[in-house]
């Protein structure tokens, strides 16, 4: 008998917050379904496809894994809306983890962002514009594993104050892109690369 305590939620553009998250009554935002997850729990957030214009934070030792369409990640947009937001973030000791899912951002947005002691897996997902496509820092790491990069950014990555980032599996990068910079590591950090 296991100790640990899973739950599952679900989240559609038809859902409503007021829902239990469940299937049949699915959760429209992604923070409702965190803001649902329990600290000390695998929490598991199915997203529907469709277009999501939010952004999300994960803190505070909890442990979240969002699974979209990993078949085809254009098919969940997760849009800042041009408000120039992060649209996914990790901080505080928590575990997040995004897969097949495309960050599609405004000119001063980031995708995806670790910091103070936290871990994001960003797997088989789908790059758009942005100005930062991956920042980590203070002690945290961000794993990139099978990315698709379709838009232009100042940075793919920067990892900063004793951080990591890691590229595994196959990194594709659309032609015609610009960056000020690929990749960025400032304070001791590190990005090491695992092609497959």
């Amino acid at each position: 008998k296991s100790g640990i305590k899973m739950s599952t939620f679900y989240v559609a553009t038809t859902g409503c917050d007021t829902n239990d998250g469940s299937a049949e009554h699915p959760f429209a935002t992604l923070q409702k379904a965190v803001d649902s997850c329990e600290q000390g729990s695998v929490n598991v957030v199915n997203i529907a496809d469709g277009t999501y214009t939010q952004a999300t934070d994960v803190s505070y030792y909890k442990v979240v894994s969002f699974i979209g369409n990993v078949t085809t990640p254009a098919n969940v947009v997760i849009s800042d809306g041009g408000t120039m937001r992060i649209l996914f973030r990790a901080q505080d000791h928590a575990i997040l983890t995004v897969s097949g899912v495309k960050f599609n951002g405004a000119a001063g947005s980031m995708c995806v962002a670790a910091r103070q002691f936290s871990i994001v897996d960003a797997n088989d997902c789908e790059f758009g514009a942005a100005a930062i496509h991956v920042n980590v820092s203070e002690c945290s790491k961000i794993n990139v594993f099978n990315a698709n990069v379709t838009g232009s950014a100042q940075y793919f990555g920067i990892a900063s104050h004793l951080s990591q980032v890691s590229i595994g599996g196959t990194l594709t990068v659309a032609n015609g892109l610009t960056f000020t910079s690929f990749l960025a590591a400032f304070w001791k950090s590190v990005f090491l690369c695992y092609p497959s």
